[in-house]
């Protein structure tokens, strides 16, 4: 098992931040700039607590050549989370498409004030692939494909937040 933590700060307020985030065409561009090939909206229910959501995710990429010799597949997943409004954060679950039985991905997503008009959001959480000699090689690989996309992400959402 890996612990991960990618934090950024936003010139903004939780609920400036929070609205971009669930605004569609903003998802709609991150995906792009992702490089997702499509996002499929599964589920979504919203009352006044909490926003639910399911979402497949599928990249562009392919699997590494050499484990296309090994494994069949399409390289996916689907994201599950429920905002809770309140208290400004999300529990996150990630599903592979690959090896969905042998890997657990479970995060928060958190949005907090550091100053008047800053925040700072972190997910956090913990990544085990049940694979032996693999799982902490193929975990290494996730967190960094992760942590490239949050940062990508974190331009295109100051980007969004500044217009």
């Amino acid at each position: 098992m890996t612990h991960f933590a990618f934090t950024h700060e936003f010139e903004t307020d939780a609920d400036r931040y929070w609205n971009v985030f669930f605004d569609e065409a903003y998802n709609r561009e991150l995906c792009a700039r992702l490089d997702i090939k499509h996002r499929d909206v599964l589920v979504r229910y919203e009352d006044d607590a909490i926003i639910h959501y399911e979402h497949r995710v599928m990249p562009r990429r392919q699997l590494p050549f050499v484990v296309r010799q090994i494994v069949r597949g399409e390289l996916g997943f689907v994201e599950k989370a429920t905002f809770y409004k309140a208290k400004s954060y999300m529990d996150v679950t990630i599903e592979p498409t690959l090896f969905k039985d042998r890997t657990d991905v479970r995060a928060t997503y958190s949005v907090v004030t550091i100053a008047p008009g800053r925040v700072q959001r972190t997910y956090e959480g913990d990544v085990n692939i049940d694979m032996p000699m693999l799982g902490h090689t193929i975990e290494a690989a996730l967190l960094a494909d992760a942590r490239r996309a949050f940062d990508i992400a974190a331009v295109v959402t100051q980007e969004w937040l500044a217009a």
